[in-house]
Parts: structure tokens; C-alpha cells; sequence
């Protein structure tokens, strides 16, 4: 595997006036058919470019309703998928040299997992599941209003990045005050890299890497390997806007905080969140769902929390409709139409 270049000294104490304790810590410890979908957004179809929408790389648009991770995947589910989907197989993780990492933990694991690229397309397959596309990731990041950050404010302390001192990753969703808006993703900014489907000009990438032509990328770097985008920052990287508009080459474009990388690299600063069309994830998972303690009212919980932004409950409840007309849809997708048509979060 190809180094990432991750040694970081354990820095200053964590500033705990900034946090709030992890969402998730609670649930690690117990594993059924509706806690996948607790731990998910729902992302309406929608369009959407940046302005000035005719710069190369504006269109952030949507074509179809996803979910997506609401936290980066952790070391704890990481380890539970090559358990139940590749016994007697490890993690890349496993193999690393831990030596190298002053201040890192083995057995963090509400922390964010982190693996190759190549291993995490492998591992989204076991859940249903894939990458992100770099425009879907960004879609969500700047929140269908052009945020420069997720959470909207210039605000460095909502984010795990070098400026806090931290040093280390956190326990994903630990910076409550941090979600992207209006989707209530946690970390989009900082702790980990987030590794996409495919590639976006980055703020840190080189012109050899970028290798743009009319505006698109090719999908390999100056080495003739394929390169692809690790979207978001991590702990220790300096804090950037999600996007920016910078002159090059005799034009302007929309370059983001995003590195290329080749699909091998591996290192702590690297992780993954991950998607799936909704309409396809929600009719093969919901018969399952019924088997779950108090499940009716997680999910018609699951979907209020969808359902809080005017955009996405409308899209969720067309979807919903579309879905129990089909002959044999699961009475558990009932559970969701509920939910979405009650009042408040």
C-alpha cells in the first residue's frame, strides 16, 4: 500500500466548550435491521449549481434521492462488516504500522475507520451501498445554498482540523454544531478525508494532478495511474472552505477542499462515508426492519427527521407513494409515510 503521509504529534487538549458528546456512542454497542437506517440522511433529487453556474465544475446537481451516511464509517462497523462478510479476512487498518503514529489508538472504535479506496468501494457493496460521487458529497456539503462551509458559519472550532490541536481523529459526530445544513451530516469538514467515487479539482492538488481538459478531469495522473478525490480535510489538515473560485489557466473555476489520490493510498487521516439510491435501498432493506425492538416508532422517527426540510419531505413522501404502489411493497414503508406526514422533527 501506498503511504499517506500521516505522522502527527498528539496536540493541545480538546476544547470541550466546542463539542458535544458523540451521537452514536450509545449505539455502537448494539447492532439490528433499523439501526443502519438511524444512521442515514435523506438527500431529495434536486438541482443545484454555484454561482456563477457557468464555471466549470458549478453543477452540483442531484439526478436521484439518496441516502447517505449520517456519520464516517467507524472502526467498530468496519470490523463488524469483515465479520459477517469476509470472515478470516482483515482490514488493511489491521496491517498498518501503528508504530509510525504518535498518539493514535488501536481500539478507538467509535473513531473514524479508515481504508484504501479500493477497499471501500469493496465494503459499500457489502452494505447495499457505494461512494459518493464527488458532486453528490458536495451537494450535501454546501447544503442546496452554496455554503462555504457545512455548518454555514466561518467557524474553525466546529471542525476537528489542525487548528483545534486535537492530533488525532474524534469519535465521529462529536462536533454536534458542525452538520451540514439541511441534512445533518456530521464531520463533513475535518477529522477525516472522505473518499469519493471520482475526482474534483482540489485546493491541494498539483497542476500534474488536476491534468484538466474543457473543464473535466481525467481519470488519470501524471503518472499514467488512476487518481481519484478524497473530499472534506481530516485532523490534520488546515481548515478550508468546501469550495472556492480561483483563477487558472487564462480562466476561473470552482476548485474544493479535496486531494487526488491514488485508489491504494491508506493512512488514519482517510476514511469514507457512504450512499445508495434511496428507492433501492429502501425496498430492499425495509421487510427486514420489522424484526428490530420498537421498531415502528424508530422508523416513523427516522422519517420526521427526514421530513424536517420542506424540500426533502416532499421528495421522500412522492418517493414513499411511488414505492407502495408497487405490488408486494413492505407494510414497514408505511412506518416511513407515517413519519413523514406528522408535524416537527
Amino acid at each position: 500500500m501506498r503511504p499517506f503521509g500521516f505522522a502527527r504529534a498528539f496536540g493541545a487538549a480538546l476544547i470541550v466548550s466546542t463539542l458535544a458528546c458523540a451521537p452514536r456512542a450509545s449505539e455502537r454497542s448494539r447492532f439490528d435491521s433499523v439501526s443502519e437506517l438511524e444512521g442515514l440522511a435523506f438527500v431529495p433529487a434536486a438541482d443545484f449549481a454555484l454561482e456563477p453556474a457557468i464555471l466549470p465544475f458549478a453543477d452540483l446537481s442531484v439526478p436521484e434521492p439518496l441516502v447517505l451516511d449520517l456519520f464516517e464509517l467507524t472502526r467498530g462497523e468496519l470490523h463488524r462488516l469483515f465479520r459477517e462478510h469476509a470472515p478470516g479476512r482483515r482490514p488493511l487498518a489491521d496491517t498498518y504500522d501503528w508504530k509510525s503514529e504518535a498518539g493514535l489508538r488501536r481500539d478507538a472504535d467509535d473513531w473514524p475507520a479508515f481504508l484504501s479506496w479500493r477497499e471501500a468501494k469493496e465494503v459499500a457493496g457489502w452494505r447495499g451501498m457505494r461512494l459518493p460521487t464527488a458532486r453528490e458529497w458536495l451537494h450535501v456539503a454546501v447544503g442546496r445554498r452554496g455554503l462555504r462551509h457545512p455548518w454555514g458559519a466561518d467557524q474553525a472550532s466546529l471542525a476537528n482540523t489542525e487548528e483545534l490541536g486535537v492530533g488525532v481523529p474524534t469519535p465521529v459526530g462529536t462536533f454536534e454544531n458542525g452538520r451540514s445544513r439541511p441534512f445533518g451530516c456530521y464531520d463533513m469538514a475535518g477529522n477525516v478525508w472522505e473518499w469519493v467515487a471520482d475526482a474534483v479539482p482540489g485546493f491541494h492538488d498539483t497542476k500534474q494532478d488536476l491534468a484538466e481538459t474543457n473543464g473535466e478531469l481525467r481519470g488519470t495522473g501524471i503518472d499514467g495511474e488512476r487518481r481519484v478525490s478524497a473530499l472534506g480535510g481530516a485532523f490534520d489538515a488546515l481548515g478550508e472552505p468546501t469550495y472556492d473560485t480561483i483563477p487558472r489557466q487564462g480562466y476561473s473555476s470552482f476548485f474544493f477542499h479535496a486531494r487526488r489520490l491514488d485508489p491504494d493510498s491508506l493512512g488514519p487521516s482517510v476514511g469514507v462515508r457512504m450512499c445508495a439510491p434511496a428507492k433501492e435501498y429502501l425496498w430492499t432493506h425495509a421487510g427486514s426492519w420489522s424484526s428490530a425492538d420498537d421498531a415502528p416508532e424508530r422508523v416513523r422517527a427516522v422519517a420526521r427527521r427526514w421530513a424536517a426540510d420542506p424540500t426533502a419531505r416532499a421528495g421522500l413522501i412522492a418517493l414513499l407513494e411511488e414505492l407502495q404502489a408497487r405490488p408486494g411493497a413492505p407494510e414497514e414503508l408505511g412506518w416511513l409515510r407515517e413519519g413523514a406526514s406528522e408535524e416537527g422533527p
